[in-house]
């Protein structure tokens, strides 16, 4: 199976890079700051995907035993925090500089749709050397929707040039199910932060390495 496409859209977290050891130490900052508990890093990753709030959610749900603590109240706390550490850790996953090299070559107009706030993902795309590549970037913050809504990743391709041929790349269900709904096939990375695994998401292809895309692609 391959594709034909004028446009690629990436996901960012677990898919490009590896950004689980930063937002690690940004979420046990927080639980530290409110007497808690830390969390294995390792247990992080499947927390991941829906922005900062609903990672505050989750890792409050699982040391917070008795809910005390609005995880609103630690947002700013973690965003401050995780802002001033946005690349400590994180890197660019195997292969990602070499699949965007190519795809660059190819003339192919890429965008990232996350659901990271925009000036974080600018931020940490800029750090890890990896933002000139993409002439689109958007945030769960650029719109006042946000994936697993549809609209979040076509609003992301309507800001890139070529024809309407499109493929989304991600890790989670959010990117699977939003370009369903979107009517776009996707690449589905098996590596990445989601809790079910790939293949119960039903994307049009599984990969389990970025250098394995070079071969599904072309124009």
């Amino acid at each position: 199976m391959s594709f034909s496409v004028a446009k690629i859209i990436f996901d960012l977290d677990g898919t490009l890079v590896d950004t689980a050891p930063d937002l690690s130490s940004a979420l046990n900052h927080c639980l530290t700051t409110v007497g808690l508990e830390t969390i294995d890093p390792a247990s992080v990753k499947n927390l991941v995907g829906q922005g900062a709030l609903a990672l505050l959610e989750k890792g409050l749900a699982l040391q917070d035993k008795d809910q005390t603590i609005e995880p609103k109240s630690l947002h700013q706390v973690f965003l401050d925090y995780y802002a001033d550490h946005v690349a400590d850790n994180s890197a660019p996953y195997e292969g990602c500089h070499d699949l965007l090299e190519h795809f660059k070559a190819m003339d192919i107009s890429m965008g990232v749709c996350t659901n990271k706030p925009i000036k974080l993902a600018r931020s940490l795309m800029g750090e890890l050397e990896i933002d000139h590549y993409f002439d689109a970037i958007c945030g769960g913050d650029s719109f006042v929707f946000r994936k697993p809504d549809p609209r979040h990743i076509t609003e992301t391709a309507a800001m890139l040039s070529g024809d309407d041929t499109i493929v989304m790349i991600g890790d989670s269900i959010h990117d699977i199910e939003a370009a369903k709904a979107a009517d776009i096939p996707t690449i589905g990375v098996s590596y990445g932060y989601s809790s079910e695994g790939m293949a119960t998401l039903k994307p049009t292809k599984i990969v389990h390495s970025l250098s394995e895309i070079k071969d599904l692609i072309n124009r």
